[in-house]
């Protein structure tokens, strides 16, 4: 790959995949070393996190579109050989979670309320208190609306929410929902094949950085 050239996104934009493409088989044991070393790299480079996870399902019997998709990662690992996962001292040791609309399919076990709960745990055991609720950014009004009126989720019936625990958490001060505009939610990088302008604006946000040899923040 040293000759590869260089891409801005780990995916096209909008790319998709499923596991009965119609493309020739591709050479698994191949496919398995590239994923799997991938999947040890994005513990440093969560920009790659979601391209890499999702390549992941066709590790058993993978085609040549994913074959194709998986080679496109290292490419983009290359042009950002410079960009490092930085973090800022802050005062404030208080939890912020970001979930986007599609957490509503994970919520049939309030994945995402049970999630940040247990992170509260361990953030206490290492000494950071949290003493105020865990903030959940989504981009859903309808979602806000929903943990904050009990009247209106009642009268939902398309929507499968176990919206007793989200409450419960709201109300024992442990997690708060607020609304966050589309273009800022953070969740979206992990979630979507996004644009290159859109992507890097994400990856900004996540604090993966771009950085000099001497190891000075070129670009916060």
């Amino acid at each position: 790959m040293s000759l590869c050239k260089v891409v801005s996104t780990p995916f096209t934009t909008g790319a998709k995949f499923s596991k009965e493409d119609g493309s020739p088989k591709a050479n698994g044991q191949i496919y398995r070393s590239i994923i799997g070393s991938l999947l040890y790299l994005f513990a440093t480079k969560p920009d790659i996190m979601f391209a890499t996870w999702l390549l992941s399902r066709f590790m058993q019997e993978p085609s040549q579109i994913h074959f194709t998709a998986a080679k496109r990662i290292p490419r983009y690992v290359k042009g950002t050989l410079n960009f490092s996962l930085t973090y800022v001292k802050q005062d404030s040791g208080n939890l912020i979670g970001h979930c986007d609309s599609d957490w509503v399919g994970s919520l049939d076990d309030s994945k995402t309320t049970n999630h940040a709960l247990w992170l509260r745990k361990r953030l206490l055991d290492l000494g950071f208190e949290q003493s105020q609720g865990t903030l959940i950014c989504v981009d859903n009004l309808f979602v806000v609306s929903i943990a904050k009126n009990p009247v209106q989720y009642r009268r939902t019936t398309h929507i499968r929410v176990k919206y007793h625990a989200l409450k419960g958490a709201v109300k024992e001060n442990e997690g708060e929902l607020k609304h966050c505009k589309t273009e800022n939610q953070l969740a979206d990088i992990f979630t979507k094949s996004l644009g290159r302008e859109r992507f890097e604006h994400l990856r900004s946000c996540l604090g993966v950085q771009q950085i000099m040899n001497h190891g000075a923040v070129l670009k916060y």
